[in-house]
């Protein structure tokens, strides 16, 4: 093959480019300045930037993947991004993280809970509860969602296997507020193992959130899990590659940035 290479004088086919096995998040953050959080990696099509739009058609994340496959990174980048680009008027952080390994990732200033018990759930119950909307409310209202104020509460569940074995564990209290959530500043981003994920998507909390329509990002893990959206299947990968998947498009195969932390 080299020396037919060598031989040929004429163009060359372009080089194929393929997905990096390493990608540093601040360098990659730096190159696409312009991009909109959360940036949480690069595309394999084009090579291109790939970011959620949590405030937007991303409003609610479910992250499967198997250990050492890049969720609790991941889980740091769009931390990152948020503490990065919203004041601590605009967006509070309340965490569920039975591990601790994202303890040092949110400034006091953005936390509002950081546990794993039942108590916790009901206290942002309790909060949401405050923000449904009154009989009386007006169409305007609605639109601007006017009638309370508040910051958006990001609620963020790492190793989701671990904090609820069975059942919905501390998350159950939100589920009444789910299909609210677009109204009242709910966002829910859980990261679970995959291992046993086929089972876990009749759990009460993934079940309500995928239909509900959460982004959902598959990770690594034994193809033996199966389909988990239509036309995304579990599959063994690289550490920080996989596929993100949105209702009503084509599953996109990415690569996801390194924090600097992890």
């Amino acid at each position: 093959m080299a020396a037919i290479a060598d031989a040929w004088a004429g163009p060359c086919a372009p080089e194929v480019r393929m997905l990096p096995t390493h990608l540093n998040f601040d360098a990659h953050r730096a190159r696409n300045s312009s991009v909109g959080p959360a940036l949480i990696g690069v595309d394999e099509a084009e090579l291109g930037p790939v970011s959620l739009d949590l405030f937007g058609s991303d409003q609610h994340l479910l992250v499967f993947g198997d250990a050492e496959s890049g969720k609790t990174n991941l889980a740091r980048v769009i931390i990152a991004e948020l503490i990065a680009h919203r004041g601590d008027d605009e967006i509070v952080l309340a965490m569920f993280d039975v591990r601790r390994s994202l303890l040092d990732e949110v400034p006091d200033q953005y936390l509002g809970a950081y546990a794993g018990t039942q108590d916790a759930g009901a206290g942002i119950a309790g909060e949401l509860a405050k923000r449904l909307p009154p009989e009386d409310v007006t169409p305007a209202q609605l639109r601007d969602r006017s009638w309370w104020n508040g910051p958006e509460i990001f609620v963020i569940a790492d190793d989701f296997d671990l904090l609820s074995p069975s059942g919905p564990g501390p998350l159950g209290a939100l589920l009444p507020f789910l299909p609210h959530a677009r109204d009242i500043g709910l966002h829910l981003l859980v990261f679970r193992r995959s291992g046993g994920v086929a089972r876990a998507l009749f759990e009460p909390v993934i079940q309500a959130l995928k239909e509900q329509g959460a982004t959902g990002i598959l990770l690594s893990e034994d193809r033996q899990e199966g389909q988990i959206w239509p036309g995304a299947a579990m599959s063994t990968q690289p550490p920080g590659r996989g596929l993100l998947v949105r209702r009503g498009r084509a599953p996109v195969r990415f690569h996801i940035a390194l924090h600097e932390s992890t």
